[in-house]
């Protein structure tokens, strides 16, 4: 099941919020210590943590907005429970060739070719779990209403702006 997550979370929106509104998966608690809510107040104002924070309270938000129906959610639930096998076979390759990539990153002497042949290797790897992803968010698709497919869409939208607005505002300074 956490390789699943783990693949949702790098592929899209739709299976992240749909299996996790299946599941009533709330996240892991949090440290609520002032020093722990200081250095989370510094983090959320620099511009990945915007970006970060603001695309987490986004999927909270679609989720709740969502208000999927118990048998929507039972659907969904079955479709990550048919497909967990496939989904799996194709994230664990992608958590090796990053792994990999990160060794070829960090390595005492890293060398150009096998950063760039790693990186590709991940790529490839990628592209398969996107392809297997995206037969899995078809079939949650149409599990939705016409004006939660438009939720979700609005929800992709927004990310990807906060994803521009990052990069624009790393870019001009």
């Amino acid at each position: 099941m956490g390789k699943t997550l783990v693949l949702a979370g790098l592929l899209g929106a739709i299976p992240v919020v749909g299996y996790g509104a299946v599941t009533g998966y709330a996240g892991p608690q949090e440290d609520t210590t002032p020093a722990k809510n200081a250095r989370r107040a510094r983090w959320s104002q620099s511009p990945l943590g915007r970006l970060i924070m603001g695309r987490r309270g986004r999927a909270m938000v679609l989720r709740s907005e969502l208000n999927l129906t118990d048998e929507q959610r039972a659907k969904i639930g079955a479709i990550f429970k048919e497909n967990r096998q496939s989904l799996a076979k194709v994230a664990q390759p992608v958590a090796t060739e990053r792994h990999k990539l990160r060794l070829a990153v960090l390595a005492d002497a890293p060398n150009d070719e096998q950063i760039r042949q790693a990186a590709k290797a991940l790529g490839v790897a990628l592209g398969d779990a996107a392809v297997e992803m995206s037969v899995v968010a078809r079939e949650v698709q149409d599990v939705f209403t016409e004006a939660q497919l438009k939720k979700v869409r609005e929800f992709r939208n927004k990310n990807q702006q906060a994803v521009d607005g990052f990069f624009g505002e790393l870019l001009s300074e």
